[in-house]
């Protein structure tokens, strides 16, 4: 019996592996959205200056 209690627990192991993923997203979110607007303008300014030169 306890090998059966172990395989219905493994969905279990992988939805809170998820979980923990997606709350870290989360918590990361707003860098990314502010390194994401850096690299946007850098990217704008440097093809800017290769126009310019």
């Amino acid at each position: 019996m306890g090998k059966y209690k172990i395989i219905k627990g493994l969905p279990s192991v992988f939805e809170n592996e998820s979980a923990k993923k997606h709350k870290e997203q989360k918590v990361h979110e707003p860098e990314l959205d502010e390194l994401y607007t850096q690299i946007g303008k850098l990217t704008t300014q440097n093809e800017w200056i290769k126009k310019v030169l």
